[in-house]
């Protein structure tokens, strides 16, 4: 909520717990609702950008999640799903240089 100081987001493989969920060890309590899962003027960031790897066993599909209920809660993102990718640097490779080249409009 502070886009005076951070107006560009990128998450590489985000980890559940932001919305109650159910993982394979816990079940999340969430400190928003699912409905509140979103970002509008005046706290939107000039650039959201979430990646996950389809292989990872660590967030599992959390970051795919994520994304759908930006979607559905309208918030403009960018979603990078890695084939295969892991909880690693296969998948923040991809999201940072997609980030940075959007950040600099290479």
């Amino acid at each position: 909520m502070r886009p005076d100081l951070f107006g560009y987001i990128a998450a590489t493989s985000p980890a559940p717990g932001v919305v109650p969920a159910q993982d394979n060890y816990m079940e999340h309590v969430g400190s928003i609702r699912k409905d509140q899962f979103r970002m509008s003027e005046p706290y939107l960031p000039y650039l959201l950008m979430i990646a996950g790897g389809t292989a990872d066993t660590m967030v599992w599909d959390f970051p795919e999640q994520y994304h759908k209920l930006f979607e559905r809660n309208q918030t403009d993102h960018i979603w990078i799903s890695v084939p295969g990718g892991g909880h690693d640097g296969g998948v923040g490779a991809p999201l940072f240089y997609n980030f940075i080249r959007a950040l600099f409009k290479a």
